[in-house]
């Protein structure tokens, strides 16, 4: 949220300012890796949903409006070192 307005002395953001850059349902998406986004989510759920329901300083309940992880590869991959091409694993198995 200080994002919306970083150079404010007087409060950590203003009204103005988040009217400005959010929307009805905070931030249009998120983009996150899966193992980072945990921690983070659930700081900036609770946050943001203290000062939305109890102070009242936040227009939207939840923090993100979508959420868009990307996941993490587990699988074995290989490379052809000629053509730096990714090989299935039928090709090089």
């Amino acid at each position: 949220l200080r994002f919306c307005d970083p150079h404010n002395s007087l409060e950590a953001f203003s009204k103005k300012s988040l009217d400005k850059w959010l929307s009805r349902n905070g931030v249009d998406v998120y983009i996150g890796g899966i193992e980072h986004a945990i921690l983070h989510l659930l700081y900036a759920r609770f946050f943001n949903m203290f000062l939305s329901s109890t102070l009242g300083l936040v227009p939207c309940f939840e923090p993100f409006d979508r959420l868009l992880t990307q996941g993490m590869v587990l699988g074995e991959t290989a490379k052809d070192t000629k053509t730096g091409r990714y090989l299935r694993p039928k090709e090089w198995a």
